[in-house]
C-alpha cells in the first residue's frame, strides 16, 4: 500500500492495484508509524479489516528539520544527540549533523546508518 497522508492519528493508505483507499489509526500501525513519509510504499497485513502487521522498507532517508546544532570537527567522540526528523520521529543521531541535512535511517533499529550526500 502507498502511504498518503496523516490526519492527527489516522493515516490513510492507497491499496495500488485497486486504487481504494483505507485509514488507520496510529495505534494500529505500530511504533515505526512515525516514520511513513508521503508517497512510500509500506506492505500492510490486513487481518478483518485491521492492520496485524506494517513492514516499511529497511532503509529510509528523511531530512533532519529540528535539533541542535552540529559540532564541526566532532566526528569521532561517539556522542550522540536526538534530532527530530521530516515526519516528526525522533532519531539519536552523531553530534557533527546539521539542520536541513538528510540522513539514512534503519527503519528495523530506527536507529542512524549514515548522512546522505
Amino acid at each position: 500500500m502507498q502511504f498518503l497522508y496523516a490526519t492527527n492519528d489516522s493515516y490513510t493508505f492507497m491499496d495500488t492495484e485497486t486504487y481504494e483507499q483505507s485509514t488507520y489509526e496510529k495505534s494500529q500501525l505500530g511504533s515505526n508509524a512515525d516514520l511513513l513519509k508521503e508517497n512510500m510504499i509500506a506492505k500492510i497485513l490486513i487481518y478483518e479489516h485491521r492492520p496485524i502487521t506494517v513492514l516499511l522498507p529497511n532503509f529510509i532517508e528523511l531530512k533532519v528539520v529540528d535539533g541542535e546544532p552540529g559540532v564541526r570537527g566532532d566526528t569521532a567522540s561517539g556522542g550522540n544527540k536526538p534530532v527530530i526528523v521530516e515526519t516528526g520521529a525522533t532519531i539519536k543521531v552523531p553530534l557533527y549533523l546539521e539542520i536541513g541535512e538528510t540522513i539514512r535511517i534503519d527503519t528495523r533499529t530506527r536507529e542512524f546508518v549514515e548522512r546522505v550526500r
